[in-house]
């Protein structure tokens, strides 16, 4: 920007770039390098401090809160601020080796101008909603899946997803508590860019990052509720007996054990892999997600059937929000 020509800066930016001031309005990269060119700014007169108020980086996306600082000589031209503090949040993206800014987004401003007004702004919540993507969509993963687990698996990715290809952002997510278990689905919602290509790209995306079949995209067109389906897995559900096994078993064995044996056998074979578990008063569930949810029960029968601890299990294929329904099965009793 001090260098008072275009090219340098627009190397920094995304093709998707946008700028957003503290009224939410927002402006293209064309737009901003336009407005940074037209500033008179004499930089020998000011001084400027940038601090780094925390930095995080997933997935290739970086987010850096800032806090810039200007104050200017008293010889400085009225047409310059007095002073200016700025507290703003960048996102830049790792495109091939290099860091380019996709996003800035201003969030307080206080500003003395040349003749001694002082303002103190603070971004409005009416703000958070982007205006290149209008569209709100929120996608639901009827999985058991807890928060840590639903950010690092569908979050994260599907945000740095959306902004390298500048589809839309990330909004938010939530957990619906169920009885046993005690989630029943997760909620991830993103604003997005009002067209099929942008909803299918996400919903392909959600396929590819492991969400199970029967998982929808609901979102609001033209005064009608739409339902996208998507997913790309079968959940295979084993519910252990946690409570009515003879006293021994417990003591003499441990589930992680079992555990390991179960994932071990579908992981050596390529049909799935182990997602997550939930501890209840009277049973023990173990979850895993693969193409085929029968598959996975078939391959793991002869440890079902001789492991003390999978003795009078519930196994439910297909298990969650499947359209072709799910199968239960109750394991035998030892003699």
């Amino acid at each position: 920007m001090a260098s008072g020509s275009a090219a340098p800066i627009a190397a920094l930016l995304t093709t998707h770039f946008a700028s957003v001031d503290i009224s939410g309005n927002e402006t293209t990269a064309d737009g901003m390098i336009a407005a940074v060119l037209k500033l008179d700014i004499d930089h020998s007169k000011r001084f400027v401090n940038t601090t780094l108020v925390q930095l995080e980086e997933i997935n290739g996306v970086a987010r850096a809160l800032q806090h810039y600082s200007m104050t200017t000589t008293a010889d400085v031209s009225p047409k310059m601020p007095r002073k200016l503090q700025t507290l703003s949040n960048d996102t830049w993206l790792l495109t091939d080796g290099e860091w380019r800014l996709a996003k800035t987004q201003t969030f307080e401003m206080e500003l003395i101008s040349g003749d001694g007004t002082h303002r103190h702004l603070k971004a409005q919540a009416s703000a958070a909603q982007p205006k290149r993507f209008p569209l709100f969509v929120n996608a639901r993963m009827w999985e058991y899946i807890e928060p840590i687990g639903r950010g690092l698996r569908y979050e994260e990715p599907l945000d740095a997803f959306m902004i390298r290809n500048g589809l839309g952002e990330w909004n938010g997510g939530g957990t619906q508590m169920g009885d046993t278990p005690k989630i029943e689905y997760v909620d991830v919602s993103v604003w997005l860019r009002d067209s099929d290509e942008a909803i299918s790209q996400i919903a392909q995306e959600l396929g590819r990052l492991g969400s199970p079949i029967g998982s929808e995209l609901h979102f609001t067109r033209g005064g009608q509720d739409v339902a996208v389906p998507f997913g790309s897995t079968e959940c295979l559900a084993i519910f252990l007996d946690g409570v009515t096994l003879p006293p021994d078993v417990y003591k003499n064995n441990d589930v992680n054990v079992v555990l390991a044996k179960l994932n071990e056998t579908i992981k050596r074979k390529g049909i799935g892999e182990f997602r997550a578990h939930w501890h209840g008063p009277r049973e023990t569930a173990l979850f895993f997600n693969g193409a085929n949810a029968a598959a996975m029960k078939e391959s793991m029968m002869a440890t079902l059937t001789s492991e003390p601890l999978c003795q009078n299990a519930r196994v439910i294929v297909r298990y969650g929000h499947h359209p072709s329904g799910a199968e239960e099965t109750r394991l035998p009793l030892h003699a």
